[in-house]
Protein backbone atom coordinates (compact mmCIF):
# COMPACT_ATOMS: atom_id res chain seq x y z
CA UNK A 1 0.00 0.00 0.00
CA UNK A 2 1.30 3.47 -0.83
CA UNK A 3 0.29 7.09 -0.27
CA UNK A 4 -0.41 7.94 -3.89
CA UNK A 5 -2.72 10.89 -4.14
CA UNK A 6 -1.53 14.49 -4.22
CA UNK A 7 -4.52 15.42 -2.13
CA UNK A 8 -3.45 13.09 0.65
CA UNK A 9 0.15 14.35 0.47
CA UNK A 10 -1.09 17.93 0.78
CA UNK A 11 -3.07 16.91 3.83
CA UNK A 12 -0.06 15.28 5.47
CA UNK A 13 2.24 18.21 4.72
CA UNK A 14 -0.18 20.74 6.09
CA UNK A 15 -0.76 18.94 9.39
CA UNK A 16 1.01 20.10 12.47
CA UNK A 17 3.45 17.80 14.25
CA UNK A 18 1.66 14.88 15.89
CA UNK A 19 2.86 14.45 19.46
CA UNK A 20 3.03 10.78 20.37
CA UNK A 21 5.17 11.34 23.45
CA UNK A 22 2.04 11.99 25.52
CA UNK A 23 -0.03 9.39 23.72
CA UNK A 24 -0.56 6.67 26.32
CA UNK A 25 -1.83 3.22 25.50
CA UNK A 26 -5.32 2.94 26.96
CA UNK A 27 -6.34 0.26 29.41
CA UNK A 28 -6.94 -2.75 27.22
CA UNK A 29 -7.55 -6.47 27.52
CA UNK A 30 -4.77 -9.02 27.43
CA UNK A 31 -5.37 -9.67 23.73
CA UNK A 32 -4.46 -6.08 22.84
CA UNK A 33 -1.42 -6.19 25.13
CA UNK A 34 -0.25 -9.28 23.27
CA UNK A 35 -0.49 -7.37 20.00
CA UNK A 36 1.77 -4.57 21.23
CA UNK A 37 4.32 -6.69 23.11
CA UNK A 38 7.33 -8.35 21.47
CA UNK A 39 7.79 -11.98 22.53
CA UNK A 40 11.03 -12.59 24.41
CA UNK A 41 12.96 -15.63 25.58
CA UNK A 42 11.12 -18.92 25.27
CA UNK A 43 8.03 -17.16 23.93
CA UNK A 44 9.96 -16.24 20.76
CA UNK A 45 9.33 -18.93 18.13
CA UNK A 46 11.74 -18.61 15.18
CA UNK A 47 10.15 -19.43 11.83
CA UNK A 48 12.93 -18.49 9.39
CA UNK A 49 16.42 -17.02 9.40
CA UNK A 50 18.57 -15.44 6.74
CA UNK A 51 22.11 -14.03 6.79
CA UNK A 52 24.07 -12.06 4.22
CA UNK A 53 26.93 -9.61 3.80
CA UNK A 54 26.25 -6.02 2.76
CA UNK A 55 28.32 -2.90 2.05
CA UNK A 56 30.89 -4.76 -0.07
CA UNK A 57 31.34 -7.47 2.53
CA UNK A 58 31.87 -5.07 5.45
CA UNK A 59 28.54 -5.57 7.23
CA UNK A 60 27.06 -8.86 8.43
CA UNK A 61 23.27 -8.87 8.53
CA UNK A 62 21.06 -11.43 10.20
CA UNK A 63 17.28 -11.52 9.79
CA UNK A 64 15.12 -13.70 12.07
CA UNK A 65 11.37 -13.96 11.56
CA UNK A 66 9.41 -15.09 14.61
CA UNK A 67 5.88 -15.49 15.99
CA UNK A 68 4.29 -14.82 12.58
CA UNK A 69 4.46 -11.03 12.99
CA UNK A 70 7.96 -9.95 13.85
CA UNK A 71 11.35 -9.62 12.17
CA UNK A 72 14.56 -9.22 14.17
CA UNK A 73 17.35 -7.39 12.34
CA UNK A 74 20.97 -7.33 13.48
CA UNK A 75 23.78 -5.63 11.56
CA UNK A 76 27.39 -5.77 12.67
CA UNK A 77 30.77 -4.55 11.43
CA UNK A 78 33.51 -6.53 13.16
CA UNK A 79 32.70 -6.08 16.86
CA UNK A 80 30.44 -3.06 16.42
CA UNK A 81 26.65 -3.46 16.38
CA UNK A 82 25.08 -1.03 13.90
CA UNK A 83 21.45 -2.15 14.12
CA UNK A 84 19.67 -4.38 16.63
CA UNK A 85 15.91 -4.04 16.50
CA UNK A 86 12.57 -5.64 15.77
CA UNK A 87 10.02 -4.69 13.12
CA UNK A 88 6.34 -5.57 13.19
CA UNK A 89 5.68 -7.06 9.75
CA UNK A 90 2.07 -5.89 9.96
CA UNK A 91 3.21 -2.35 9.21
CA UNK A 92 5.18 -3.16 6.04
CA UNK A 93 4.18 -3.14 2.40
CA UNK A 94 4.25 -6.68 1.05
CA UNK A 95 5.78 -5.60 -2.27
CA UNK A 96 9.36 -4.35 -1.79
CA UNK A 97 10.90 -1.60 -3.89
CA UNK A 98 13.53 -3.07 -6.18
CA UNK A 99 16.55 -0.89 -6.98
CA UNK A 100 19.34 -1.60 -9.46
CA UNK A 101 22.49 0.37 -10.17
CA UNK A 102 25.40 -0.38 -12.46
CA UNK A 103 28.33 2.04 -12.91
CA UNK A 104 28.02 2.40 -16.68
CA UNK A 105 30.64 5.14 -16.98
CA UNK A 106 33.33 3.01 -15.36
CA UNK A 107 32.29 -0.02 -17.39
CA UNK A 108 32.36 1.95 -20.66
CA UNK A 109 35.79 3.38 -19.80
CA UNK A 110 37.16 -0.10 -19.09
CA UNK A 111 35.81 -1.50 -22.37
CA UNK A 112 37.15 1.48 -24.35
CA UNK A 113 40.61 1.10 -22.81
CA UNK A 114 40.58 -2.64 -23.45
CA UNK A 115 39.55 -2.17 -27.11
CA UNK A 116 42.22 0.51 -27.60
CA UNK A 117 44.88 -1.75 -26.12
CA UNK A 118 43.81 -4.67 -28.31
CA UNK A 119 43.81 -2.46 -31.43
CA UNK A 120 47.31 -1.14 -30.75
CA UNK A 121 48.54 -4.67 -30.17
CA UNK A 122 46.86 -6.03 -33.32
CA UNK A 123 48.39 -3.40 -35.61
CA UNK A 124 51.73 -3.62 -33.78
CA UNK A 125 51.82 0.12 -33.20
CA UNK A 126 53.43 -0.26 -29.78
CA UNK A 127 55.76 -2.67 -28.15
CA UNK A 128 53.57 -5.28 -26.37
CA UNK A 129 55.48 -4.65 -23.16
CA UNK A 130 54.13 -1.09 -23.02
CA UNK A 131 50.58 -2.35 -23.58
CA UNK A 132 50.57 -4.54 -20.50
CA UNK A 133 49.88 -1.63 -18.14
CA UNK A 134 46.69 -0.36 -19.91
CA UNK A 135 45.52 -3.97 -20.37
CA UNK A 136 45.87 -4.69 -16.66
CA UNK A 137 44.27 -1.35 -15.81
CA UNK A 138 41.23 -2.09 -17.99
CA UNK A 139 40.78 -5.52 -16.39
CA UNK A 140 41.04 -4.02 -12.90
CA UNK A 141 38.49 -1.37 -13.84
CA UNK A 142 36.10 -4.05 -15.09
CA UNK A 143 36.46 -5.87 -11.77
CA UNK A 144 35.87 -2.65 -9.85
CA UNK A 145 32.65 -1.83 -11.73
CA UNK A 146 31.42 -5.39 -11.23
CA UNK A 147 31.95 -5.15 -7.47
CA UNK A 148 30.23 -1.75 -7.33
CA UNK A 149 27.02 -2.93 -8.99
CA UNK A 150 23.97 -2.82 -6.74
CA UNK A 151 20.72 -4.72 -6.69
CA UNK A 152 18.59 -4.60 -3.57
CA UNK A 153 15.04 -4.80 -2.25
CA UNK A 154 13.82 -2.07 0.10
CA UNK A 155 10.90 -2.95 2.36
CA UNK A 156 8.81 0.16 2.96
CA UNK A 157 6.55 1.16 5.82
CA UNK A 158 2.84 0.75 5.21
CA UNK A 159 2.42 4.47 5.93
CA UNK A 160 4.85 7.11 4.69
CA UNK A 161 6.84 4.88 2.28
CA UNK A 162 9.90 4.86 4.56
CA UNK A 163 12.56 2.25 3.85
CA UNK A 164 12.87 0.28 7.10
CA UNK A 165 15.38 -2.31 5.89
CA UNK A 166 16.87 -3.72 2.71
CA UNK A 167 17.92 -7.10 1.35
CA UNK A 168 20.94 -7.38 -0.95
CA UNK A 169 19.76 -9.29 -4.02
CA UNK A 170 23.27 -10.44 -4.97
CA UNK A 171 24.44 -12.30 -1.84
CA UNK A 172 24.61 -15.12 -0.91
CA UNK A 173 22.91 -16.03 -4.20
CA UNK A 174 19.97 -14.85 -6.28
CA UNK A 175 17.95 -18.03 -5.75
CA UNK A 176 18.38 -17.94 -1.97
CA UNK A 177 17.53 -14.24 -1.85
CA UNK A 178 14.46 -14.69 -4.06
CA UNK A 179 13.21 -17.49 -1.82
CA UNK A 180 13.62 -15.33 1.28
CA UNK A 181 11.90 -12.36 -0.35
CA UNK A 182 8.90 -14.60 -1.09
CA UNK A 183 8.98 -15.85 2.50
CA UNK A 184 8.87 -12.26 3.78
CA UNK A 185 6.08 -11.26 1.41
CA UNK A 186 3.92 -14.15 2.55
CA UNK A 187 4.66 -13.38 6.20
CA UNK A 188 3.75 -9.70 5.73
CA UNK A 189 0.46 -10.61 4.06
CA UNK A 190 -0.36 -13.01 6.89
CA UNK A 191 0.67 -10.58 9.63
CA UNK A 192 -1.47 -7.76 8.24
CA UNK A 193 -4.56 -9.91 8.76
CA UNK A 194 -3.79 -10.47 12.43
CA UNK A 195 -4.36 -6.85 13.47
CA UNK A 196 -7.65 -5.11 14.26
CA UNK A 197 -8.96 -2.33 12.05
CA UNK A 198 -10.02 1.26 12.67
CA UNK A 199 -9.37 2.96 15.99
CA UNK A 200 -8.32 -0.31 17.63
CA UNK A 201 -5.21 -0.26 15.43
CA UNK A 202 -4.00 3.11 16.76
CA UNK A 203 -2.38 2.01 20.07
CA UNK A 204 -0.60 -0.83 18.26
CA UNK A 205 0.70 1.54 15.58
CA UNK A 206 1.80 4.03 18.24
CA UNK A 207 3.78 1.33 20.05
CA UNK A 208 5.45 0.27 16.80
CA UNK A 209 6.43 3.82 15.80
CA UNK A 210 7.92 4.49 19.23
CA UNK A 211 9.82 1.22 19.13
CA UNK A 212 11.32 1.97 15.72
CA UNK A 213 12.52 5.38 16.85
CA UNK A 214 13.87 4.27 20.20
CA UNK A 215 15.78 1.36 18.63
CA UNK A 216 17.38 3.73 16.10
CA UNK A 217 15.87 1.98 13.09
CA UNK A 218 14.36 5.25 11.91
CA UNK A 219 15.57 8.82 12.34
CA UNK A 220 13.69 11.61 14.07
CA UNK A 221 12.70 13.02 10.66
CA UNK A 222 11.42 9.64 9.49
CA UNK A 223 9.56 9.25 12.77
CA UNK A 224 7.72 12.52 12.19
CA UNK A 225 6.95 11.52 8.60
CA UNK A 226 5.71 8.10 9.67
CA UNK A 227 3.32 9.26 12.37
CA UNK A 228 1.90 12.08 10.22
CA UNK A 229 1.27 9.62 7.41
CA UNK A 230 -0.45 7.18 9.76
CA UNK A 231 -2.78 9.73 11.33
CA UNK A 232 -3.54 11.28 7.94
CA UNK A 233 -4.55 7.85 6.71
CA UNK A 234 -6.57 6.99 9.81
Amino acid sequence: MTMPSDKRNDTVNSRTTVNLDDFALPSSPATQQNLTAIPEGKERKIQSQFSQMQDAGKTHCKYSRFNHRFLSIKKQQKNTTLVDGVIDLSFLQAEPKELRHFPLIGFAAAIALLVLTATLYFFELFNPVFLMAPAILSICLLGYTYEKRQHCYHFLSLYGDISLFEINALHPGKELVSAYIIDLQQAISTASGLLPKGKQLTPIAVAEMRRLKESGMISETEYEQLKQAFFAHS
